[in-house]
């Protein structure tokens, strides 16, 4: 009788320790979580004032590509309108859910047949369903919802319209080199509203920049006299645009020959432990133009032919660009290579050296330093 009591008492302890508090998990949201409505976004509707016009603008700006310099220019009329302006808010709520598989007959059941009581003190699976049988557990959602767009007033905005005509005033283009004019012309083909955005012209199409030194600093000015009223764009081209510019016009590019052996060992002989490619030497940099393409590989081949130091272990490279500011990172490219260092002394070709080759392949072809 007592045994039975003793077992009726354990499962009884066992009960209470299961369901003690018996109430709820997660009943009342964090405190962090509070319902609140915030501006999501605002747009503009309908006009409600005619356009009011404010000033002329003279807008512009250049590209430097390839050796060329290219001017956008766009005159324009600057108008203010007020339209109204909508919105849209969004409302964050937070939702219990619940309670999930509560079941205090179920609950009853687990504790009295031990095992799944047991069971839930060692895996935290069911551990967490135990605990959702017998206890009323509930979980919060957040809700977002956008509510309808609000009027909120009206705002100023800037239109821009493009009317300009040729009749209307005189545009003008004018080239400083150094602070000194070099070129000056008018600007015409404006044809009223038609245009969508910036007229283009090409600066190279009606000036020689190969006139001018290759240090020049160059500034760009626009001038447009438009209703009585001067409006005025300068642009100072940086040291690299302003180079590109004038060497083009003078050169064609910049142009290195390297001789690069194959499995080259320090007394450029064979080394058939090796993969690498390597250079044994570098002509300087040198800037050229040529009548043609393929000029300065013609120069290559001679080269090959004359400073073949490996007996046809190697070959000579070549390796161009458009203006001396795109070679200025060819020693990084080199990198991939390595150097072979030869025990006795190899003879790089100089620009001598270049010009024979040209003169000896029939190519027209001038190198400069």
């Amino acid at each position: 009788m007592v045994g039975n009591m003793r077992v009726c008492s354990f499962f009884l302890g066992l009960w209470a320790f299961a369901l003690s508090g018996c109430g709820t998990i997660n009943e009342n949201r964090e405190s962090y979580m509070k319902d609140s409505v915030y501006e999501k976004e605002r747009y503009l509707g309908d006009a409600v004032s005619d356009p009011k016009f404010l000033r002329y603008e003279l807008r512009g700006n250049y590209v430097v590509s390839e050796g060329d310099l290219d001017i956008y220019v766009d005159p324009v009329e600057v108008y203010a309108q007020e339209k109204e302006q909508f919105v849209v808010r969004k409302q964050v709520s937070y939702k219990r859910y619940g309670p999930y598989r509560y079941s205090p007959a179920r609950c009853l059941f687990g504790t009295l047949t031990v095992f799944p009581a047991l069971f839930a003190t060692f895996d935290d699976g069911l551990k967490k369903d135990f605990k959702k049988t017998c206890y009323k557990v509930y979980e919060w959602e957040r809700e977002e919802k956008d509510l309808p767009a609000e009027l909120a007033g009206t705002k100023t905005v800037e239109l821009v319209k493009r009317n300009y005509t040729d009749s209307q005033g005189a545009l003008y283009f004018q080239l400083f080199a150094d602070g000194r004019s070099v070129d000056r012309r008018r600007l015409t083909g404006f044809k009223g509203g038609n245009r969508n955005g910036a007229y283009v012209w090409k600066v190279n199409n009606w000036f020689d920049f190969s006139r001018l030194d290759v240090d020049s600093t160059l500034k760009v000015e626009l001038k447009n006299n438009r209703k009585s009223k001067l409006l005025r764009k300068s642009m100072t081209l940086t040291s690299e645009e302003a180079e590109a510019l004038v060497f083009k016009g003078q050169y064609d590019g910049v142009v290195q020959y390297y001789y690069v052996c194959t499995k080259c060992n320090a007394d450029l002989k064979k080394n058939y432990y090796s993969d690498t490619q390597r250079i044994v030497w570098y002509s300087g940099k040198y800037k050229y133009k040529a009548d043609s393409g393929m000029a300065i590989h013609h120069v290559a081949t001679c080269l090959d032919e004359r400073f073949d130091t490996t007996g046809s272990n190697g070959h000579v490279k070549t390796r161009y660009s458009s203006t001396p500011a795109e070679s200025k990172n060819w020693h990084l490219l080199y990198q991939a290579y390595g150097r072979v260092r030869p025990t006795k002394r190899i003879r790089d070709p100089n620009l001598s050296d270049l010009r024979a080759c040209a003169r000896s392949k029939g190519v027209n072809v001038t190198f400069d330093d």
